[in-house]
């Protein structure tokens, strides 16, 4: 009996085992599997952070995501694809990187062209479309039209024109092909823009995007006829789809058209600021600093309005900086109404005392500015894109080097400081700072 209930024992303890060893087994891969899904789903929705501007919000579940499944494919897409978006120089080194490990995933080989087609480096964008047409062999047409933008890259608009004008006849691409062969084709021959003007015009009248993709392209030529000019502003102007920036190209339109004829060039801007709300003026003020269009831009925003709002304040204080009114920008800038946080306002007095040549003050502003940011990622990401804006390396790569003793703040410092090494030609930091983005992204770019 007694041996009986040995071996009974005996068995039951090997079956226990075995049980513990297959849950064991089992339970890594799972683990595993679940640990992936999560780092997935954190950088699934990357798109969103794109359009919103984001990207502290994306950088820490990148990192999040990394930590979790350094190796998944997910993940790395969305690393290269982050350092693409970012347009960093270390974009093209993480693609290759993610294309060796995972050379059959098409998604890869694409986005590695689209980088080097970015960085202009043709060479790698030939290798990277041959890829992609071996990856992705029931994609033919976008392989088609991936051939044509690299040809264009080249500047071989013949060859380009030839093998769009074959892929508009042969399939049916999307609006967004369309609009760029036509224009590709206005660098073409005399038959070739022709016919790409006579596309573009039949597209201009309609009320879809296309129609106002056609009537954009149109209004950037050089070569319009004053009648031409006039029913593109119109159109422009009463397009059911057409947003703030395209009443922007209207006016610009028709201000060079009264340029040209001698006439008052900035009525049509005074027209279009006149009876828009403040939010709307301070985006029509951007622009045209950007265009350096400066005294349009002073038409949208009233020296008072600047003490109303944030965004008005910052424009307007770009508005004088650019024509270089440092005694009215100080003046503003003490005023005790601004609407500025006081990182903000102690970095632009930096500027203005910088270029009054006052060293000491400068350095006590940038001293302010820097206390003021202490501990806050938003006011240390803004100080690092404001100095090295400016120009000031030192000072840029210590607020970058603050950010990286921040939380969640190590890869925008490192990214800002092997930006900067590479702009300043520093070699040494620009290997230290690739050394640190390697361990932060789990991977080896040597």
């Amino acid at each position: 009996m007694a041996r009986r209930f040995w071996v009974r024992l005996a068995w039951i303890a090997t079956f226990v085992g075995l049980v513990v060893i297959a849950i064991a087994w089992f339970a890594e891969p799972t683990y595993e599997r679940i640990k992936r899904y999560r780092a997935r789903s954190m950088v699934a929705d990357i798109a969103s952070y794109y359009e919103s501007g984001d990207w502290m919000g994306f950088e820490s579940r990148l990192l999040a995501a990394t930590q979790l499944a350094p190796d998944d494919e997910g993940v790395m897409l969305a690393q290269a694809r982050y350092l693409s978006a970012r347009q960093h120089p270390l974009a093209m080194d993480y693609w290759m990187k993610v294309v060796q490990r995972f050379p059959r995933n098409a998604e890869v080989w694409e986005g590695m062209f689209l980088t080097s087609i970015q960085s202009k480096d043709h060479q790698t964008a030939a290798v990277a479309l041959e890829g992609f047409r071996r990856a992705a062999p029931d994609r033919i047409d976008e392989v088609r039209e991936h051939e044509v933008q690299w040809l264009a890259a080249l500047g071989r608009i013949h060859e380009a024109i030839v093998t769009a004008r074959a892929h508009l006849q042969k399939a049916q691409p999307g609006d967004a092909f369309k609009i760029a062969a036509y224009l590709m084709m206005l660098e073409g021959s005399e038959a070739d823009r022709t016919e790409a003007l006579n596309w573009l015009w039949s597209q201009a009248e309609g009320k879809n995007s296309t129609s106002l993709a056609a009537l954009v392209a149109l209004a950037k030529l050089r070569t319009l006829k004053p009648e031409e000019s006039r029913k593109l502003v119109q159109l422009l102007q009463t397009h059911p789809e057409a947003l703030l920036e395209h009443g922007h190209l209207a006016a610009a339109l028709e201000s060079r058209q009264l340029a040209a004829m001698g006439a008052d060039a900035d009525e049509p801007w005074r027209t279009f600021i006149t009876g828009k709300p403040l939010e709307a003026r301070v985006q029509i003020a951007r622009w045209l600093v950007s265009v350096e269009a400066y005294d349009q831009a002073s038409f949208a925003v009233a020296p008072e309005e600047a003490l109303l709002q944030r965004d008005a304040a910052v424009v307007y204080l770009d508005i004088l900086a650019a024509r270089n009114q440092w005694n009215e920008m100080e003046e503003l800038l003490s005023h005790k109404e601004l609407p500025l946080l006081a990182v903000v306002r102690e970095a632009m007095r930096a500027r203005v005392v910088r270029e009054q040549g006052d060293v000491a003050q400068f350095e006590l502003s940038w001293r302010r500015a820097r206390r003021e940011a202490s501990g806050d990622l938003k006011g240390l990401s803004f100080l690092a894109n404001y100095a090295d804006q400016q120009g000031w390396k030192d000072e840029a790569e210590q607020v970058c080097r603050s950010l990286t003793e921040e939380l969640n703040g190590d890869l925008r410092g490192w990214m800002g400081l092997y930006n900067l090494a590479v702009k300043h030609g520093d070699t040494e930091l620009q290997l230290e700072a690739k050394r640190s983005l390697d361990s932060l992204f789990s991977i080896n770019t040597e």
